[in-house]
């Protein structure tokens, strides 16, 4: 019987093993349901892969996984046997009986018990399709002892290191035993020469020391010696000097090698990556009975282990929804000129400070006025401001919450949640993500990233006397802004940088830094830039790039303001890390949400909210909420009290509930509407009735948004103040 120990250990061996081969073979079905005449090739290649598969289950004490593999390959044979074309039945069991596989390893190589799909064929299935005498293992509920869950552990952290790799490991720790030698000689060297300088102290001993008619001659001899071992001390000085300056250039190079050497092991090819997406897109497609194939392009980029673990999800809900939204039926597609099948493309390229990934369709493109129509719906934006927003600046609202343009419901789309999920995963990596889109033809999301979660390239800026960092990722340019150049859009500062007005404001005002006098000079600004949002932000000075390690603010900082982490500079010294869409949420997006003060930059006025609720737990958390990021709030139980407060103090906004005794949310919105001192107060409802019909009384009552308390978030409540304030 094999140990516990080392079961755990070949059972993660076998899963690493087991995920590659299944994705080999998924993507070798995949190939083959797109080109039937590949199968006299495809199919023996798929047996061999399967019956090693099959082997190596035995041996890892998997006897479920080999039956599966086991009944695979007999089917493959049998339908190479046949001779016949593969049909579309055949390869959707072969297709099931791998995810039947699938959940066999994950289960054994988790601790838990196997768990049995619900697609998983049936003997009478699979007999029906390839033919009763085709050899099939009886079929029991498997009895797999579990493992421990230090498999799936072992399996999560193994890798596979080619031997280049090592190699070059063992090259340059071969450079390092050398060095060591080379520096054990010159301490050797160091030691001759401190003896030779206590023989020169001797020597002058000596002279000081002679008397009567020896001095002048022992004076004499103790000059010519003293003289010879000075110069010789001094040569061996230069090269010890020199020998050491080669030796840390060498040392530097070869830290740098082993250093990337390691990082390298952290890589993976895009194609390994992304392989599994392929049968994404296939079932997808195929559960919407339409007709797409994934292109992989950069297959050799590299990505980071832990960066890629943390994009499946984001480019899994990219993939969805282009062939859900993106790519049409093929008879649609037929009639507009399209080739029947879709094309859905996913890039990866390496980018200056980071790593670039598309995923782009040739389908129906996003609707720029349906975003419109739906966010105005939805309360998310007014009429007068979606009717202000560019094309480019409406497509970009797919990323709000709650924004979804889908009218139908199901599992793969118009589930409400639109692309927000999608942002908010992007940028905790610290990156952005934008959309272009040609009505009609084509849509594509570019995600910049950076190249690795815990180190990136930064660019260090001095603002009121701190040193700041912003990953170079989230920069479009760095600039000299003349003071003269300063123009009022929409309310709000913004000057005019390649044809294109950008907000402007002065980073000690955002980050409550120590103000600075600008007067009428020239400053430097960073345009800093997520999406389609761009704000340019003022800085003190620049003081370069530089690579660093990210550390993130700890259990007892969860979440500052504007702030994503630490960057650890190459001096040891601790710098805040911008958080760049934080930061363009806080100003709001918009001209009218940004300010410069030529003359000096003044502490902004704290806005003031009403928070209008019957229930204390919940009026209390909102209230914690705002006043933790710099708003004065004042509290209401109704909203009869309410009115009485507004009519007293000056508010900037009221957040309310719907459902209050007395008065509620929708009557004060109507009373405050019909109020000319308060018509044009915003008012945000929060409430549990959150269907369409209740979202639509509140916005018609007079209310400038609708929050369900169903999707009630921190963020999403920020966000939409920030929008209306």
């Amino acid at each position: 019987m094999i140990p516990s120990d080392r079961r755990a250990e070949l059972l993660g061996l076998f899963h690493a093993e087991a995920k590659e081969q299944l994705e080999v073979l998924n993507g070798e079905l995949i190939a083959l349901e797109a080109d039937r005449a590949r199968a006299q090739t495809s199919l023996p290649a798929m047996m061999r892969i399967a019956h090693g598969l099959k082997g190596s289950a035995a041996v890892a004490g998997l006897a479920s996984v080999e039956r599966l593999m086991h009944d695979w390959e007999s089917c493959v044979a049998a339908a190479l046997g046949s001779g016949a074309v593969v049909s579309d039945p055949a390869i959707d069991l072969l297709f099931r009986l791998l995810d039947a596989a699938e959940a066999e390893i994950e289960a054994a190589t988790g601790g838990d018990r196997p768990a049995i799909p619900a697609g998983r064929p049936t003997r009478a299935e699979l007999a029906s399709v390839f033919g009763e005498s085709v050899p099939l293992v009886e079929s029991e509920p498997p009895e797999v002892t579990a493992a421990p869950a230090v498999a799936a552990e072992l399996a999560a952290r193994a890798i596979r290191v080619p031997m280049a790799k090592i190699d070059s490991f063992v090259a340059g720790i071969e450079e390092l035993v050398q060095l060591k030698s080379e520096a054990e000689a010159r301490t050797a060297e160091v030691g001759r020469m401190a003896a030779s300088i206590e023989r020169l102290a001797l020597l002058q001993s000596r002279g000081r020391h002679s008397g009567g008619r020896d001095i002048r001659a022992a004076g004499t001899r103790a000059e010519a010696e003293g003289r010879t071992l000075l110069e010789a001390t001094a040569r061996a000085c230069g090269d010890l000097e020199r020998s050491a300056r080669q030796h840390a250039q060498r040392l530097e190079i070869i830290a740098q090698g082993l250093a990337d050497s390691i990082r390298s092991l952290r890589m993976l090819p895009a194609h390994v990556v992304f392989g599994p997406f392929s049968r994404l897109v296939r079932d997808v497609s195929s559960g919407l009975g339409k007709s797409a194939s994934l292109v992989i392009e950069g297959a050799a980029t590299e990505i980071d282990r832990d960066l890629a673990e943390a994009l499946k999800d984001p480019v899994m809900h990219l993939l969805r929804n282009a062939v859900a939204h993106g790519i049409e039926p093929s008879s649609e597609r037929l009639a507009s000129g399209k080739p029947a099948i879709g094309r859905v493309v996913l890039s990866a390229a390496a980018r200056p400070g980071g790593l670039e990934i598309e995923v782009s369709d040739d389908g129906r493109g996003i609707d720029a006025t349906r975003v419109r129509e739906t966010a105005v719906k939805k309360g998310l934006l007014s009429p007068e401001r979606a009717t202000m927003l560019s094309d480019d600046d409406a497509r970009h609202l797919v990323f709000q919450s709650g924004l979804s343009t889908s009218s139908k419901v199901d599992a793969l789309s118009g589930r409400g949640v639109g692309l927000d999920a999608v942002r908010v995963a992007i940028e905790r990596c610290g990156g952005s993500v934008a959309i272009t889109s040609r009505p009609g033809t084509a849509t594509c999301f570019t995600l910049r990233l950076p190249a690795s979660l815990t180190s990136m390239r930064v660019l260090i800026v001095r603002a009121g006397g701190e040193l700041l960092g912003i990953p170079v990722t989230s920069i479009a340019q760095v600039t000299r802004v003349e003071a003269g150049s300063i123009r009022q859009v929409n309310g709000g500062a913004a000057v005019e940088l390649a044809g294109r007005p950008v907000s402007i404001v002065s980073a000690n005002d955002i980050l409550a830094l120590t103000p600075s006098t600008y007067g009428s000079q020239r400053f430097t600004a960073v345009v800093i830039a997520s999406g389609n949002d761009r704000i340019a932000l003022v800085v003190d000075a620049v003081d370069g790039e530089q690579e660093v390690v990210v550390k993130p603010l700890g259990d007892f900082f969860q979440r500052v303001p504007n702030i994503a982490g630490v960057a650890v500079l190459a001096t040891g010294r601790i710098v805040p890390l911008l958080a760049v869409a934080d930061l363009l949420r806080a100003l709001g997006h918009g001209f009218g949400a940004t300010r410069f003060d030529l003359a000096r930059d003044e502490a902004p006025t704290r806005r003031r909210i009403l928070v209008v609720d019957d229930s204390v737990t919940t009026r209390t958390l909102e209230k914690s909420i705002l006043e933790a990021v710099g708003y004065d709030v004042e509290i209401a139980v109704d909203g009869t009290d309410a009115l009485a407060r507004l009519r007293k103090s000056h508010f900037d906004l009221v957040l309310s509930d719907v459902q209050m005794p007395n008065t509620d949310g929708i009557e004060l919105v109507t009373r405050m509407r019909a109020d000319p001192g308060l018509r044009g107060l915003p008012v945000v409802l929060v409430s549990s009735l959150a269907g369409d019909e209740d979202r639509r009384r509140g916005l018609h009552a007079g209310a400038n948004a609708y929050i369900g308390k169903a999707e009630f978030r921190q963020d999403l409540l920020l966000e939409t103040l920030d929008r209306l304030l």
